[in-house]
């Protein structure tokens, strides 16, 4: 936590070149807000009035420095596409062609009415509600002063070469970060044309094959080196992406983009979470209050102190003498005392026969609990893999019941031990207490024998009363824990317990027009599967081809025959979605 500006940060979300994206609250008197916050080093003015659009963040506040900047806009949920991005490729998750096509026809709206948007992941968010969010940061004022190492893959070479920002330009970057979406690499900063049309027509997309024909032409008419070849406004590129939507060959929605977001980023979304709630219990008054400043002391003028040397007093030499034979008549006088005095002998006691036997009984006790322990660890493992295969052949089946079998042997044994070892706590009291009296030395004195016989009494347990009823009472009946799912309940995918299983898969036939013109195909569909175990529903994510010839028709008819282990949620069987992935 930390105070940036007149505002506090809790959290840095992401770092890059430009600066920092911070969580944090804005205060006004004796409220404040919760934000997101961009720190940039640079100083940097923001207009006043911004483009209103569904897809581009407020300013709600702003600062500016000789070299500082500060642009803060209304809390959402989500994250920037630039760490979406790192994830897609560390999890290799891509995104799917569907969804990049979303994004980049929501960035082109959003743009549409502002000339400095940059298309840059570091300022577009996407939501968990499979919304995308643009920043309306006017960071294309700065390109003839400053060009940060990571953004060169996104500039026109007219940028490059110090011209102004334009609309073709906004057109380049925007084609840049489309390419981005769809193959999962940046665009390569060549040094001539052929360098990036090689790349758009034989880069392989995030999943399987190239990018689609009708995509490449849009792609190589936006990322063409002279910009008189280029689309002239962002709204004329707009307008491509929306045919190619509406018309059906593709089906990008929100819900399939929400869907994605929580499957990627199930973990963080729970921690964010926690994060909130624990956010607003914080006490900011510390870090609010204004620096304290300390009055300047002034130091009194040194005065100089003159020197006062003292001449070493005489030592009398009658009080070391004195002291001297004081300590010899000491030392003469406590000799004469501990001589007079008795040693006491130390009596060892010897180890009775009983204590040696419960010592073995202890140490085979230990080694057998934990061959025990051991075998029952594995026995665990393998009833897993059973329990997977059980529902594939019989076989597995008879298999998994004679492990069952064992494992309950291996815990009878535990109880045979755990009986043991109470068996030999109750013989160690009585051992302990026979020890203690072979242990009193014959040759103490009188009174110290007294006292030994004494705490002899007092550690002699005490007889236990009303011991056996508290056994033989029943204990009080545990608390059902009450759950608010029923049976049949739809339950999004991060919140179950256990997920659906396939018992029965069908394939679908590949359609006759494909095997012919030998097309291939893959389908991403995703199915309700309800609390018997049967599919309700089925939804198409996605269909990467050159060509739909009848492959959604022929999944849609494989995926309803499917049959599944139905979700758990709480112990209760429940509603789901599931994803299918057909090849063809």
């Amino acid at each position: 936590m930390k105070k940036v500006g007149s505002v506090v940060s809790v959290f840095e979300i992401s770092l890059s070149s430009f600066g920092k994206i911070h969580r944090g609250f804005k205060f006004e008197k004796d409220k404040r807000e919760r934000i997101l916050f961009y720190e940039l080093p640079f100083s940097l003015k923001i207009p006043d009035e911004n483009p209103q659009h569904i897809a581009v963040l407020d300013i709600i506040h702003k600062e500016q420095e000789k070299d500082f900047s500060l642009v803060c806009h209304p809390y959402i949920s989500g994250f920037p596409l630039s760490e979406i991005l790192k994830r897609c490729e560390k999890e290799n998750f891509p995104l799917p062609l569907d969804q990049s096509l979303l994004i980049i026809e929501r960035i082109t709206s959003a743009f549409d009415l502002y000339k400095f948007g940059f298309p840059h992941p570091f300022f577009i968010w996407l939501t968990f509600d499979g919304e995308v969010k643009c920043s309306p940061i006017p960071v294309p004022k700065l390109f003839q002063k400053i060009k940060p190492d990571d953004i060169s893959h996104y500039l026109s070479p007219q940028i490059l070469q110090g011209d102004d920002w334009g609309r073709t330009d906004q057109v380049y970057s925007t084609g840049a970060l489309f390419f981005e979406l769809l193959t999962g690499k940046p665009l390569p900063l060549g040094k001539n044309e052929d360098e990036v049309i090689q790349a758009v027509v034989k880069t392989h997309l995030s999943g399987e094959g190239l990018i689609p024909k009708d995509l490449q032409v849009i792609l190589l008419k936006s990322l063409s080196f002279k910009a008189s070849e280029r689309f002239q406004h962002i709204k004329d590129l707009r307008e491509e992406l929306g045919k190619l939507i509406y018309s059906g060959a593709y089906s990008p929605t929100t819900f399939n983009l929400a869907f994605f977001m929580h499957s990627l980023l199930r973990d963080e979304i729970e921690k964010e979470e926690k994060k909130l709630k624990e956010e607003e219990n914080i006490d900011f008054t510390e870090i609010l209050k204004p620096p304290k400043v300390e009055p300047e002391i002034k130091m009194p003028e040194k005065k100089e102190i003159p020197e006062i040397i003292e001449k070493p007093k005489k030592k009398n030499p009658f009080i070391f003498l004195g002291v001297s034979f004081l300590a010899i008549i000491l030392i003469v006088f406590s000799i004469f005392i501990f001589k007079g005095q008795k040693k006491e002998e130390i009596h060892v006691p010897a180890v009775s026969k009983e204590a040696e036997k419960i010592k073995k009984l202890e140490e085979e006790y230990k080694k057998k609990l934990e061959e025990l322990e051991i075998e029952k660890q594995k026995q665990k493992e393998e009833l897993e893999r059973l329990k997977k295969e059980a529902l594939k052949s019989p076989e597995a089946k008879k298999e998994l019941e004679k492990k069952l079998e064992e494992q309950k042997k291996t815990e009878e044994k535990l109880k045979e031990m755990e009986q043991k070892k109470k068996e030999i706590q109750q013989q160690k009291p009585q051992e302990e207490i026979s020890q203690k009296k072979e242990e009193i030395p014959a040759q103490l004195p009188v009174e110290e024998i007294k006292k030994e016989e004494k705490i002899a009494e007092m550690e002699k347990p005490k007889e236990k009363v009303q011991e056996e009823p508290k056994k033989t009472e029943e204990a009080p009946p545990q608390e059902v824990k009450k759950t608010s799912v029923k049976e049949g309940d739809l339950v999004p995918m991060d919140q179950i317990d256990i997920a659906p299983v396939p018992i029965e898969q069908v394939q679908p036939e590949t359609p006759p027009i494909a095997k012919v013109r030998k097309i291939s195909a893959k389908v991403t569909l995703k199915v309700l599967v309800n609390h018997k175990g049967e599919v309700e529903n089925v939804e198409i994510i996605s269909i990467n081809t050159s060509s739909n010839v009848g492959f959604d028709k022929v999944s849609i008819d494989a995926a309803k025959k499917w049959k599944f282990q139905p979700a758990i949620k709480d112990g209760i069987r429940v509603r789901c979605w599931f994803i299918i992935r057909f090849n063809f």
